[in-house]
């Protein structure tokens, strides 16, 4: 089996866990951008709509970002190229050097996964 044609697939599922978990745990203030209307309901005050609304919005990069990959990987049929696997690897040790009691240590695992498959492929054809 050839895991690394699920890269795309992973990166979708850790951001909809990603998702989820900031909707059930700032559902307060979810509820609250959305009973205000959306449209301008994230100021600084308070704080943690801001946070929400960042949150939220970098979920919604990240699942944009692995349906590309499950598409680039389906289309050639090979795994993402290097380059990639060590972008997500530097994101990954960066954010969890902010805050390294948090869930960013997924990416330092795909993208330590997406380097060794890229590797791998490249040094068996």
């Amino acid at each position: 089996m050839k895991a690394w044609k699920y890269s795309g697939l992973f990166l979708i599922a850790i951001e909809i866990i990603h998702t989820l978990f900031a909707i059930i745990v700032f559902w307060p203030f979810v509820k609250g951008m959305v009973i205000d209307g959306l449209t301008n309901a994230v100021t600084d005050e308070p704080e943690s709509r801001f946070a929400v609304h960042w949150f939220l919005l970098s979920g919604y990069f990240w699942i944009a970002t692995g349906i590309l990959c499950h598409w680039i990987i389906r289309k050639t049929d090979t795994p993402l190229p290097i380059f990639f696997g060590v972008l997500l690897l530097i994101f990954g040790l960066l954010a969890v050097g902010f805050q390294p009691l948090s869930g960013t240590w997924v990416f330092v695992i795909l993208g330590i996964f997406m380097i060794y498959s890229a590797k791998r492929n490249t040094s068996t054809t």
